[in-house]
């Protein structure tokens, strides 16, 4: 058997410390992501997309989201992006087709109260399968997560 004197073992030792030390710190703790600047957190989703149709005329009605979070009352939304799908009856039973939803209209905050319900109308034409939802936008630009879909189909 071949014994270590005690620098050869000091130093062995310190170097297995070294590369355990080494590989902890390449695997850390978790997921590291970039610093979120204040801001840029996305508002809250619409949750209550809800509409009422009378004969060819659609109305979207929604409610403002509350901030749910500390961080959600600097992000707010000021504005909605209203987004529809049209679909041909034969567009709208294929399963595999994506579903392309398309702005059509933007509902500002300005000069308005949040407590009050937002509406935005829009007009069906016959032959066609609709879809609709509403994404919010904060002053900053930031888009928040799709709102519930509705299908206000007659």
């Amino acid at each position: 058997m071949h014994s270590l004197t005690p620098m050869a073992f000091r130093s062995r030792f310190a170097a297995m410390v070294a590369a355990f030390l080494l590989i902890g710190a390449m695997h850390g703790c978790g997921r590291k992501m970039d610093p979120i600047q204040p801001g840029t957190y996305p508002p809250p989703p619409v949750k209550d997309l809800a509409y009422e149709l009378q004969d060819d005329l659609l109305t979207l009605f929604w409610t403002l989201p509350a901030a749910e979070k500390e961080r959600d009352k600097e992000n707010l939304a000021v504005s909605f992006k209203v987004l529809r799908a049209r679909q041909t009856a034969s567009e709208a039973e294929c399963q595999a087709c994506s579903v392309r939803f398309q702005a059509v209209g933007v509902v500002r905050l300005a000069g308005r109260d949040p407590s009050e319900r937002l509406q935005f109308q829009d007009r069906l034409e016959p032959g066609y399968k609709y879809r609709y939802k509403v994404i919010g936008t904060s002053a900053a630009g930031v888009e928040s997560k799709d709102s519930n879909i509705v299908h206000p189909n007659p």
